[in-house]
């Protein structure tokens, strides 16, 4: 006979309960199994596998205990453990399953074979392990579980499950929240403990450090950073060594951090602290700086430093003297300061063109680092000039030094192929001698420094109080020459020019002078350097042209000897754009012909191909005008240059023609330019000539022209006029 039974509700609706529980669980497991890799998919693989194969165990075995019968039913325990691994098992074959990135359709078709099967036998083997016996049947002598205390077990430990899973869920949240801040962040992130043990070590700390997060979490923190040096700069005070680290809480502070490589990389650091559960743990903020403190490097070394030579420049030698002459100062001690100018600069920088200058600036401070100490300072003031710091240093030491610069200079210097030979002038001051403050120990070694230069360059002088006379004469010629044109103070003085094979004269050299109301008759020498730094030049070179011109066409008139004419232009002159039409209106003014006039240009300007000058020369050339090359020999000319322009005559430098006697190398230097000359169809004057021997070599070498004090000292206009009676009618 059949028995009947029934179903307990609370025990179906249990049931149900864990069946969605057991769902819900089953779906976040296998998500958890996909979002997952490596190590941690394992973990999460393993972990749900139990979790969901109890889910489903305890489903089924509630839904079994939710049916009454009149017997009684009771389980084998062992038959029940071997239920709940049937479904454990089964639970890790889906969940594998679930995680893989794709799913084939005889996979999905076999996993489901499996998984049915595995169902139905943890179904099956669940059912074995019932037994139903009689209602009389003592109990005591059955070794099983009671079914409504397992129902309440299996339910009460499937709930547990579903909270563990909602808290491990929101956790998880909580994680996946504080990871993306971490895992975003820009800047270096790093969390330790009271201990310094990193315990948080986000990717742009790997990737700022080069270090990886799982080799970093448990080390300490030295590390990465020097704490004890930190806390050292901020001067720890006393009391705070329970938690020395609060010295720097919430501060912004810049310091070096270590990469992997042992490199020290330049960080903004900002320490944050919380208390976790009682445990105090920190967090730094640290920012990669490094392109920061190379800009601020780079701002500095350019407000400080020479971008050309790398040397101090006037702002960091100003820093570094006011400090020395504090310190000589508190302990007695004297400061040699050498003002360094290069001679003949602007020649080279106008010649060989500003990169050559470039090139002898950087050369010529490296020679200057090697004659001095290496507690001196050598600093570029700007152009061509040089100042150095000498600490200590006695006037005897000084002048040791300078005598070293000065030698060094013989050594030529090579610049792009062309081999330059340089000299320097040097003015020396000391401290607190010849001064007690920076403005006046500069001024003082300036002051002998152009000393230097009047003494024919090349060498070094002291400073003397005298000097300021020198100075001042400097400074009242300056302003005096502005008023000279206005008050006629200027005069035309004329220096002969001889055939050297016939001894006739066939022209003059036009020579300024100024007849000063107050200094009498200033040298060319003193003045003409000053008018072409104000610019004077240009309307002093406009009358001295047509002076020139108007009196020789006045001889001319006069039906005295026809001569030629010679002007010398300044590079300031030859420079204007209306350099021709200048020149023009001069002879259009005073009615001379052209073919009477010659006009004379340095080899420095010769050599130029700037502003034109070829154009112009060639331009002045074509109206009939004669070009001559002064001062031949000190420049750096060559000779497919001279080839270019419209050159008639090449007049040697006094430099040569004075040596010639005592010189064999100016005497050969002498020759190769006559013979030069003449291969280019040129004629050859040579200047200052004085002595009856300089006239026979030049003769002997065929030198055509010359003109010096063996002939006649530039004359005055009455004298000249005087000569040219002499010499007869035109």
């Amino acid at each position: 006979m059949l028995q009947s039974g029934h179903y307990n509700l609370p025990l179906v609706v249990l049931s149900f309960v864990v069946s969605l529980v057991s769902s819900f669980i089953a779906l976040d497991m296998a998500r958890r199994v996909m979002q997952s890799q490596g190590s941690a998919r394992k973990i999460w693989l393993i972990g749900g596998a139990l979790v969901m194969g109890i889910g489903i165990w305890g489903m089924h075995f509630i839904a079994m205990l939710a049916y009454r019968m009149d017997y009684l039913v009771v389980y084998d325990i062992k038959m029940i453990v071997l239920s709940v691994i049937v479904a454990i098992a089964a639970s890790f074959f889906a969940l594998s399953l679930a995680g893989l990135p794709v799913i084939r359709k005889y996979e999905l078709a076999g996993g489901a074979l499996l998984m049915g099967l595995a169902i139905s036998g943890m179904h099956y083997t669940g059912m074995a392990a019932a037994t139903m016996m009689p209602q009389s049947l003592d109990q005591a002598a059955v070794p099983s579980l009671d079914g409504n205390i397992l129902g309440v077990a299996i339910a009460f430990g499937t709930l547990i499950l579903l909270g563990v899973t909602l808290i491990d869920r929101q956790l998880a949240h909580q994680t996946a929240f504080k990871g993306s801040i971490l895992e975003s962040a820009i800047d270096s992130i790093m969390m330790f403990d009271h201990r310094k043990r990193i315990i948080e070590f986000n990717p742009a700390a790997e990737r700022i450090f080069n270090r990886r997060r799982e080799d970093m979490i448990g080390r300490p923190l030295e590390l990465v950073l020097d704490v004890a040096a930190i806390l050292k700069e901020k001067r720890k005070v006393e009391g705070m060594d329970e938690d020395p680290i609060q010295s720097i809480l919430g501060q912004r502070l810049e310091t070096l951090a270590f990469h992997a490589d042992g490199t020290l990389i330049p960080v903004e650091l900002t320490v944050t602290r919380v208390k976790i559960e009682g445990e105090l743990l920190y967090t730094a903020y640290l920012r990669d700086i490094t392109e920061r403190v190379r800009s601020e490097n780079l701002i500095k070394e350019m407000a400080y430093h020479d971008m050309l030579t790398g040397l101090p420049n006037r702002n960091g030698f100003n820093s570094i003297a006011v400090k020395l002459f504090d310190y000589a100062a508190a302990v007695n001690k004297t400061v040699a300061m050498l003002f360094v100018d290069l001679d003949r600069f602007k020649l080279i920088n106008d010649t060989l063109g500003h990169q050559a200058g470039d090139m002898l600036l950087q050369a010529f401070s490296q020679r200057l680092k090697k004659c001095v100490r290496e507690s001196d300072t050598v600093s570029r003031l700007g152009g061509d000039e040089f100042l150095l710091l000498l600490p200590g240093a006695t006037p005897n030491c000084a002048a040791k030094i300078a005598q070293r610069m000065v030698a060094a200079m013989t050594e030529p210097f090579i610049l792009g192929g062309q081999t330059v030979f340089v000299t320097s002038s040097i003015g020396i001051t000391m401290f607190p001698a010849d001064g007690e403050n920076l403005e006046t120990l500069v001024r003082h070694a300036d002051t002998a420094m152009n000393a230097a230069k009047e003494w024919g360059k090349d060498t070094y002088r002291f400073y003397e109080s005298q000097m300021n006379e020198a100075t001042s004469r400097k400074m009242e010629l300056e302003q005096s020459l502005r008023k000279a044109l206005e008050h006629n103070e200027f005069v035309l003085y004329y220096q002969p020019k001889y055939n050297l094979l016939t001894g006739k004269a066939f022209g003059v050299e036009a020579l300024v002078r100024w007849r000063h109301p107050k200094l009498g008759i200033v040298p060319p020498s003193e003045f003409i350097p000053l008018a072409e730094e104000t610019g004077l030049i240009v309307p002093l070179g406009d009358w001295i042209l047509r002076t020139a011109c108007m009196q020789n066409q006045k001889w001319i008139n006069e039906g005295l000897p026809a001569m030629r004419m010679a002007v010398n232009l300044s590079m300031l002159q030859i420079s204007q754009d209306n350099l021709v039409e200048w020149v023009q209106n001069a002879l259009d003014y005073s009615g001379m012909d052209p073919d009477y006039l010659e006009l004379e240009i340095t080899e420095s300007i010769a050599i130029l191909n700037e502003y034109g000058i070829e154009r112009k020369l060639h331009a002045l050339r074509a109206m009939g005008i004669r070009i001559s090359v002064d001062d031949f020999g000190t420049g750096y000319s060559s000779l497919s240059r001279l080839n270019q322009l419209p050159i008639d005559t090449l007049k040697i430098d006094r430099s040569f023609i004075r040596d010639i006697a005592s010189s064999e190398e100016s005497s050969v230097i002498l020759k190769a330019i006559i013979y030069m000359a003449r291969s280019l169809n040129l004629t050859v004057l040579a200047e200052g000539v004085e002595t009856e021997e300089q006239l026979r070599f030049l003769q002997k070498h065929l030198c055509m022209e010359g003109q010096g004090y063996y002939f006649n000292k530039p004359l005055s206009v009455e004298d000249m006029e005087r000569q040219l009676m002499i010499w007869g009618p035109a």
